[in-house]
C-alpha cells in the first residue's frame, strides 16, 4: 500500500538510490504543503475567519524554525529544541543583528539570540504546550514582521509584535531561496548535511508497523 510521504508524492518517490533531486522535491512539497500552504489560506482575503487567524497562522509557521536548522545542520534536535530553534529562527531573520546594530544597540547578536529564546518560550512553547501566545507575545497588523521592546529597568525584552502575514513572508522566502540552493549541485555541504538530516528523517532505525487498510463497505 503506497504511503503518503508529501501532500504530492508516496514512498515510490524515494526508493533506495533515489536521486537528490527526488529527496528535495519531498521536502519542498512537506514544507510547502503540510505547512506554509494553509498558513497563506488563513491570511487571503476570502478566509471569514481571516482577522482571527493569526495564532492558528503563526503556529503552522512557527513549526519551520527547528527543522530547518536541523536540515542545515544535518542532525536532530533532539534534546537541544531550544538551541537549533534559535538557530532556524536566525537563519530566516538573517538581517535581524544588522538592523539591531544600526538602530544603536552595540550587543546585537546577543539581544537578536534573546530575542529568539523568548519567541521559543512565548509564541513556540506557548502556543505548542499551552494552546497559547503567553504574556510577551502581541499579534497584530504591524509595518514589519517582528518588533520588540525592551523592559528599561532590567534591559530584559519586555514584549514582541509579530505581524502574521510579514512573519509568513519572511519564512515563505527562507524556504524558496534554500531549495534554489540546494538545487545547485555546487552546494556541496549544504547538499550534504540536508540528505544527512533527510534520511535520518525518513529512513528510522525501527520499522513503522501500518494499520490495516479501511475496510471496504
Amino acid at each position: 500500500m503506497p504511503i503518503q510521504v508529501s501532500p504530492q508524492f508516496t514512498d515510490s518517490k524515494l526508493q533506495p538510490g533515489c536521486a537528490m533531486e527526488d529527496k528535495i522535491d519531498v521536502f519542498e512539497d512537506q514544507m510547502s504543503g503540510w505547512l506554509l500552504r494553509h498558513a497563506h489560506a488563513l491570511l487571503d482575503e476570502k478566509y471569514v475567519f481571516r482577522k482571527d487567524a493569526g495564532f492558528a497562522v503563526l503556529t503552522l509557521v512557527t513549526a519551520y524554525f527547528e527543522p530547518i536548522e536541523s536540515y542545515h545542520a544535518g542532525l536532530s534536535s533532539d534534546r537541544q529544541s531550544k538551541v537549533f530553534f534559535r538557530r532556524g529562527f536566525l537563519r530566516v531573520f538573517l538581517n535581524l543583528p544588522t538592523t539591531l546594530k544600526n538602530n544603536g544597540f552595540t550587543d546585537a547578536d546577543q539581544l537578536a539570540a534573546d530575542i529568539a529564546d523568548e519567541i521559543y518560550i512565548h509564541l513556540r512553547c506557548g502556543l505548542f504546550h499551552e494552546g497559547g501566545a503567553k504574556h510577551k507575545l502581541l499579534v497584530r497588523q504591524d509595518t514589519a514582521p517582528l518588533g520588540f521592546m525592551l523592559d528599561m529597568t532590567t534591559g530584559n525584552v519586555g514584549s514582541i509584535v509579530i505581524d502574521p502575514g510579514r512573519f509568513v513572508a519572511e519564512v515563505q522566502n527562507h524556504l524558496n531561496t534554500y531549495v534554489a540552493r540546494l538545487r545547485d549541485p555546487s552546494e556541496t555541504d549544504l547538499r550534504q548535511k540536508f540528505e544527512a538530516f533527510f534520511d535520518h528523517k525518513m529512513s528510522p532505525s525501527q520499522p513503522t508497523i501500518l494499520p490495516p487498510p479501511s475496510a471496504v463497505k
